[in-house]
């Protein structure tokens, strides 16, 4: 994220700073912290005397990027600083962004914010993390191999599809590690190491899809698959819209749950299990909080099986 901020405010010819707990109050990368700015407090009145109350058009107005600053917002010191920081900064080009884990503010600074999630990288930046962790192994160790053709690099990258990078590099360096190669045979080791990454979420459940030979009967079933497979491979080549789905009933042991994972199987997409029961809560509203934030992982994971 702090990569991506820095050229959004050269671009918009703003001065950037950054501040954390650690290193105190810096403009740009270069540059050393304000002298004693570690204090959030402190930290904010530094901020205070940096912006002048100057109009829309200014060009001396800056970025701002706070880490981890919500967990200060506790202190009514910190609080009422940056409450002033917000009056001063309006109608300014001048603008913060406070860098979380998690959305959680006070409830008198929420209708001054904008919620913004970030992205999980696209397919081509996995392609490229692929190939970048090859890279910096075999420079160290030249008896690092891979033994992927570029049909195998993508359908890695969409089974990696829903972690952040420095998880994606996490996962490869292990597989890597184990016998000093990655191959196609190393998907099986993602997808378990990817499952209990999403187990330990929480939210939403990584499942292993499986073959179609592992289910017997459900002929309709796999007919229907069959006929439409090709509709969910490029959506762009079709005229029509892929099915939204199907609805599988039976008695208990039937072998619904098995032929949801042979669907994600056969239609070559990831599979993922949300149980409501872990949505519910006793407190008025996180329920609907918890189902708009399991919804937006679902969009940005897509296309998937759920």
């Amino acid at each position: 994220m702090l990569e991506q901020l820095a050229p959004i405010a050269y671009n918009l010819k703003l001065s950037y700073y950054q501040w954390s707990v650690t290193e105190g109050l810096r403009k740009s990368y270069k540059e050393g912290s304000y002298y004693q700015t570690k204090e959030p407090a402190a930290m904010l009145r530094m901020v205070l005397e940096l912006i002048k109350p100057v109009n829309a058009s200014d060009s001396t107005a800056g970025l701002f990027v706070f880490k981890d600053f919500d967990k200060y917002l506790n202190d009514v010191i910190v609080l009422r600083l940056f409450k002033d920081l917000i009056n001063k900064i309006k109608n300014t080009r001048n603008t913060t962004i406070i860098l979380a884990p998690t959305y959680k503010l006070p409830a008198d600074i929420e209708p001054y914010s904008a919620h913004i999630i970030g992205g999980y990288p696209s397919k081509e930046e996995i392609i490229d993390v692929i190939n970048e962790t090859i890279d910096e192994f075999r420079r160290s160790n030249r008896q690092v191999s891979d033994i992927l053709s570029t049909s195998d690099t993508e359908k890695m990258a969409q089974t990696l599809n829903g972690l952040s990078i420095q998880q994606i590099r996490n996962i490869l360096a292990q597989c890597i590690l184990d016998n000093n190669r990655l191959s196609i045979e190393d998907i099986r080791k993602i997808e378990m190491r990817k499952k209990e990454i999403f187990d330990r979420e929480g939210m939403l459940e990584f499942c292993i899809s499986e073959s179609k030979s592992n289910i017997a009967n459900f002929d309709n079933l796999k007919r229907w698959l069959a006929e439409r497979k090709g509709s969910f491979a490029s959506v762009k080549q079709n005229l029509l819209p892929p099915p939204k789905g199907v609805l599988l009933m039976g008695v208990q042991g039937c072998g619904k749950s098995l032929a949801i994972k042979v669907v994600a199987r056969e239609l070559n997409l990831a599979l993922y299990r949300l149980d409501l029961s872990k949505l519910y809560s006793k407190y008025i509203g996180e329920t609907e909080q918890n189902l708009r934030k399991a919804l937006k992982t679902i969009e940005k994971l897509s296309p998937l099986c759920l």
